[in-house]
């Protein structure tokens, strides 16, 4: 499918005969997708015709064969990827309330580990208070229990 020509976004037919019309020069940039990437292809176009300059046709350029083959064969590719794009897209929109919901779920579990690493940290802070502690009283020689 072709979808820019020039850097000029193609809609129709009329985009893709305007464009190759207005050109400056012989060259073309064509910018297609094929096989679900896009890719750039330079079309070398006959000379133009003194009056051509002047009136705009909207008639389609002579292509050569071999990119008019390479053009057919991405409308093909995208043609045959079409079902299955909208296939994806499709399923894509019906997992999405299951993926935000797991996303809101994993989101509370990181906030519920939050909160526990947390108290265990304060847990082990006291404890380390304790020890201390414990330790000073035995190094002092006073042996009565904390």
């Amino acid at each position: 499918m072709i979808i820019r020509v020039n850097g000029d976004r193609i809609a129709d037919a009329g985009d893709f005969s305007h464009a190759l019309n207005s050109r400056k020069d012989n060259t073309v940039s064509v910018n297609v997708i094929r096989d679900k990437h896009e890719q750039t292809l330079t079309l070398t176009l006959p000379n133009r015709r003194r009056s051509e300059l002047y009136e705009e046709s909207f008639d389609t350029p002579e292509i050569d064969a071999e990119t008019r083959r390479a053009l057919l064969a991405a409308e093909e590719e995208i043609a045959r990827a079409k079902p299955d794009m909208e296939l994806a897209t499709r399923e894509l929109e019906r997992e999405k309330p299951e993926m935000e919901r797991l996303q809101k779920q994993l989101c509370r579990q990181q906030e519920e580990m939050r909160k526990n690493a947390a108290k265990m940290q304060e847990q082990l802070r006291k404890q380390q208070r304790r020890l201390q502690e414990k330790l000073r009283h035995e190094l002092r020689g006073d042996w009565t229990e904390i």
